[in-house]
């Protein structure tokens, strides 16, 4: 039914409705109507009204103030108009309707945790206050920023923390007004932001190691030049689009939903027709894609979730920055979004909200050694470039694919009003979150040399620690035994990562806190452990040399390799993934170093000020949009892993961002972020930075522009 239709069908009910009752009374004899009741719940039926709508409709004390009700929900939903209200009602149209910032037109009285109509009910109150529009950061674009507090425009809202991962049960369907509606009945409401910044650092990140990159990641990773290598940059691939979908239930209730997101953060394209201007040609990549059922188990919200989404391991208390490319990766921020299957259950006591979740994932670990086919081209034809290295980047994480089972994730968030008279002010947050995954290295027995080592004189018929029996026998060749025939079928090493966060947001009138510790190993996949992985444990031995043909290798982990570039290794092990394995020899035996994840621990905490709350300005004045924030976060490495093979040496990182931001409307704002950060190493090995050897160093970042959301 098209919506002119409807409206004049529902007025010309309410009309009737109003008309009829006195009449009713007068004429026993006569068949009646249908009343005020049965009309709910025949709209019910039809999927115009909500259960909860009707419940409300159904409290009012008498028919019209049934049928007054049920007029101010149809207008909140735009299926009447102002003056078809006021036509049918004889009264001032009510200021119920506004956009939420997740790009789903409702009510605001059906913002989570208000009774759905509560708006409605009372119409002079109605008539009188105006919903808030609260600010929304780039981090918290196409969710609701205020995460279902209610607020209205007589006082400016508090900061509210970034909760990209809200507990806030999804709106029903039936009360969203979509941008666009398909022929099958799915509903889609788009949202997103343009976003463009100038950048001024005093300080690039590594020189030819790292390159040019827009965003920050820890210093001295390469020799900067003869001075502090400071660069100029205009952005605009930040922008972003997404959409959120709503799918009508008749019948059970469940309520089903789904997103899909992307970004232009996908680097440059490297095809030849765009390799001349490539600092304009981004690409398109995915973040988000998934759907979701809520139902009820008896009274409690349960749910379950598929697809890609934000990991439950630290995404809950993320930092808000200007800078949204990385978010404080490497400083202090641990995050990421990994396809998954995840369900949780939300228990209320009071006012108090226990929401535990659980989540199966794909078991992904960012691998130090990806490269891809251009390395051929690097090393040139002499050059011998491993399978692995070669197709890394195109068969994903496959560290964690190759162990063969998922990795586990859980979280666990108490939610609560610090004040509940409190206005605009969100919940505060308590959380706990931690996780578990396996990679695991295999070297095919094709890839280890046959080649005989002096060193290798043990026959294995004699040893222990799992070496095949038989297969190094007899007495050793003049060369010695060959690694091979100490693991005559390939190797395979399991490399655990064990990491575990807890966090707070505590948002109040006057500022907000927040913040998130982090503890772990092998952290480089969710930017954390100063973007290290795993470390070869060598015990002390030095590595057997392999006699054979030399192979070209990017040295990146000194003291494993003594040069930094390209340079010639005589090691020519390499596992399924590409990462170099060693062995040293035990007694006259091969054995292999294993991999170790790199413990490390880190963290932030960010403070938001409303000025123009504080300071008093007019709600709907020019100065309503005041914001200023500012923050610290570090991140660590355990010395005793990082300096051995396989990490960068990095020990710790520091980041202070200070910006102040004014919030022209409710779509446009002006940002400007001012970073100091820093990077010490871990020893006394030093890299070359303006040419001369260095242990610590640091940039000031600056990064003005507009964000624009829609």
């Amino acid at each position: 039914m098209k919506t002119s239709r409807l409206s004049g069908f529902v007025v010309l009910i309410a009309v009737l409705a109003d008309l009829a009752v006195p009449a009713w009374a007068q004429q026993p004899g006569a068949q009646a109507p249908p009343n005020a009741s049965e009309m709910v719940q025949i709209f019910v039926s039809k999927g115009y009204l909500t259960t909860e709508e009707a419940a409300e409709i159904q409290k009012a004390p008498n028919a019209a103030e049934a049928n007054q009700r049920m007029l101010e929900v149809f207008l909140a939903k735009g299926m009447l108009t102002p003056e078809e209200y006021a036509r049918a009602s004889g009264k001032a149209t009510p200021a119920a309707a506004t956009t939420g910032a997740s790009g789903a037109h409702v009510m605001n009285a059906s913002a989570a945790g208000s009774p759905p109509v509560a708006a409605v009910s009372a119409p002079a109150a109605a008539e009188k206050t105006k919903p808030a529009e609260w600010p929304t950061s780039p981090v918290m674009v196409g969710t609701d920023p205020s995460d279902g507090t209610s607020a209205d425009a007589t006082v400016i809202p508090a900061i509210a923390p970034p909760r990209v991962l809200p507990i806030g049960t999804p709106r029903n369907p039936k009360g969203i007004i979509p941008d666009i509606k398909l022929g099958s009945g799915a509903m889609i409401n788009l949202y997103g932001f343009l976003k463009a910044t100038a950048i001024y650092d005093t300080t690039n990140s590594g020189g030819a190691v790292v390159g040019s990159n827009d965003f920050p990641l820890p210093l001295l990773q390469g020799d900067t030049g003869p001075n502090n290598g400071s660069q100029f940059r205009i952005k605009a691939r930040s922008t972003r689009v997404g959409a959120n979908f709503f799918w009508p239930i008749n019948g059970p209730d469940i309520t089903l939903t789904g997103k899909i997101e992307f970004d232009f953060e996908g680097d440059y394209t490297a095809v030849n027709n765009r390799n001349i201007s490539s600092s304009r040609s981004s690409q398109p990549s995915l973040r988000f894609a998934w759907m979701r059922m809520d139902a009820k188990w008896g009274e409690l919200p349960v749910f379950v979730q598929f697809g890609q989404e934000w990991s439950l391991i630290g995404t809950s208390i993320v930092p808000d920055y200007i800078e949204s490319t990385n978010n404080g990766v490497g400083f202090g921020s641990i995050y990421e979004r990994q396809p998954q299957i995840r369900t949780g259950v939300q228990f209320h006591a009071g006012s108090l909200k226990i929401q535990p979740e659980f989540a199966l994932v794909w078991a992904s670990f960012a691998d130090a050694n990806l490269n891809n086919s251009s390395t051929a081209s690097v090393l040139g034809s002499a050059g011998v470039v491993p399978t692995g290295q070669q197709e890394q980047t195109r068969e994903g994480a496959i560290l964690g694919a190759a162990s063969g089972q998922p990795g586990l994730q859980g979280r666990l968030v108490f939610d609560f009003p610090l004040n509940q008279s409190w206005k605009g002010v969100p919940n505060a947050e308590v959380i706990f979150s931690g996780g578990h995954s396996e990679a695991t290295e295999i070297v095919p027995v094709g890839n280890i040399p046959t080649t005989g080592v002096a060193a290798l004189t043990l026959a294995t018929d004699s040893t222990p620690n799992g070496l095949a029996a038989g297969a190094c026998s007899g007495a050793a060749p003049a060369a010695g035994f060959s690694v091979r025939c100490y693991y005559p079928t390939g190797i395979s090493m399991n490399v655990p990562q064990n990491i575990w966060t807890a966090g707070f947001q505590l948002p109040t009138p006057w500022f907000t806190l927040w913040g998130n510790y982090f503890h772990g190993g092998d952290m480089r996949f969710y930017f954390a452990g100063v973007l290290n992985s795993a470390f070869i444990d060598t015990e002390g031995a030095m590595p057997l040399t392999i006699p054979g043909a030399n192979t070209l290798v990017t040295c990146t982990n000194p003291p494993a390799c003594t040069t930094t570039g390209t340079t010639s290794q005589t090691q020519s092990v390499f596992s399924l993934s590409g990462d170099p394995v060693s062995f040293r020899a035990v007694d006259g035996a091969a054995v292999v170093n294993r991999y170790r994840p790199i413990r490390g621990q880190g963290g932030f905490v960010q403070l938001g000020i409303p000025l123009s709350r504080i300071f008093g300005a007019n709600p709907e004045g020019r100065n309503a949009g005041w914001r200023f924030f500012v923050a610290y976060g570090t991140d660590s490495a355990f010395a005793r892993d990082v300096t051995r093979p396989g990490g960068n040496n990095i020990q710790r990182t520091d980041y202070v961002p200070i910006s102040l931001r004014y919030r022209i409307n409710r779509w446009a704002e002006l940002v400007n972020e001012v970073t100091w950060y820093d990077t010490r190493l871990a020893d006394t090995r030093t890299v070359l930075y303006r040419g001369i050897p260095a242990r610590v160093n640091h940039d000031i970042r600056n990064e003005f522009g507009t964000i624009f959301t829609f």
